[in-house]
């Protein structure tokens, strides 16, 4: 997969093998983030069933052997048009009262009190456990969004990985040099060159004199070896170099860069994989906009938009990208954010090299509903 300068090393074939599996599991989590979306439900109100449940209880808890009024054997024949009344009425006013019931209940039903509240007793039962599954649903939504998106990373890194260039045999000599005069004998090296031209160091060294030298210092040296842009440590590898040989990963300092409408992750501005980016805060237009699913509505509107995995909530500066957005997810909603007031009232923005703006948690005061399409 690796085109090389030259044969040098066998961590080049390591390197192979990690991309082969990086793109594997890019390709599992793809399949699962589907397979969770093929299950959720598309019903988010009380059902059919939740109602005739209900009423079946009511009539176990007050009616006894009493079929006067017939109002249970009558909801359960199919599409029963009061049945579904009787569901939205208590679902848009939080109970039911007379004015819901038949006038036959009304007239013959001795114990009419007693069975309407136990009717609203037990539909308000199955509402706080329809809320509970919403709220279940919602969280599960969240982590197929980061399936989707770890997935999409991982097949960036791993097409990296596959068009990266051996250049050790280019820069060996150099960095050998400069690493020998602080006493530090570099065992194994690999240098790896990317599509984007940044560059990437795999180091297997020790000290000579018996002296501890920090991973940043050698980072210094690499950058005097390469005599380019600045180098520094990767955030998961060792901080000092003893002379007891180890591995250490050193990454060329760049910026990655994510498309307009997140489709394409290079790598994080503001993302659920931190990297050290630059951002530089910036005055945004009066109004933003934010790309979400009809789903998320209830949940947004009530807690505003959060971070949630990512560093930032993602805003787009125009509502064609925002729909595009809204579309990953599902039905599409258009939200519009003040920016304006938020900025008075002491929010901060960022913008990304390509136009994607970042900030903090959104509240719902700021955003305003603009379409569904």
């Amino acid at each position: 997969m690796f085109r090389r300068k030259a044969e040098h090393h066998d961590m080049a074939d390591v390197n192979v093998y990690t991309a082969k599996r990086l793109n594997d599991m890019a390709g599992s989590l793809g399949e699962l983030a589907r397979a969770c979306t093929d299950e959720l439900s598309a019903g988010q109100g009380l059902t059919k069933e939740d109602g005739i449940a209900a009423m079946q209880t009511a009539a176990a808890m007050v009616c006894a052997g009493c079929n006067k009024c017939n109002i249970y054997s009558s909801q359960e024949q199919e599409n029963n048009y009061y049945l579904y009344y009787l569901i939205r009425s208590f679902e848009q006013k939080g109970n039911l009262d007379y004015g819901d019931m038949p006038r036959m209940f009304l007239e013959t039903c001795k114990h009419r009190d007693e069975y309407v509240d136990q009717l609203n007793r037990s539909l308000g039962k199955a509402t706080m456990n329809l809320a509970w599954k919403n709220r279940f649903l919602e969280s599960r939504d969240a982590v197929i969004i980061q399936f989707k998106e770890l997935a999409v990373i991982l097949e960036e890194f791993s097409h990296q990985m596959e068009k990266a260039v051996d250049i050790t045999q280019d820069k060996a000599d150099a960095v050998e040099k400069e690493f020998k005069r602080r006493h530090i004998i570099i065992e194994k090296m690999l240098i790896l060159e990317y599509e984007n031209h940044q560059k990437e160091a795999f180091l297997t060294m020790r000290t000579g004199n018996g002296r501890c030298v920090t991973a940043k210092e050698a980072a210094e040296l690499l950058e005097e070896a390469m005599d380019e842009n600045e180098w520094c440590v990767a955030h998961d590898g060792r901080n000092l170099i003893t002379k007891q040989p180890a591995t250490i990963r050193f990454v060329e300092k760049g910026r990655y860069r994510m498309s307009e409408d997140c489709s394409l992750i290079r790598a994080n501005q503001g993302h659920s994989i931190p990297v050290d980016v630059e951002l530089k805060e910036t005055k945004p237009p009066k109004v933003l906009y934010h790309g979400t699913a009809e789903r998320f509505l209830p949940s947004i509107m009530t807690q505003g938009l959060k971070s949630m995995s990512r560093l930032y909530v993602h805003l787009s500066g125009d509502y064609e990208t925002a729909v595009k957005v809204g579309k990953r997810h599902g039905k599409p909603v258009v939200l519009s954010v003040d920016t304006e007031r938020m900025m008075r009232d002491g929010a901060v923005f960022y913008r990304s090299e390509n136009g994607v703006w970042l900030t903090g948690p959104v509240e719902s005061k700021y955003l305003e509903i603009m379409d569904r399409e």
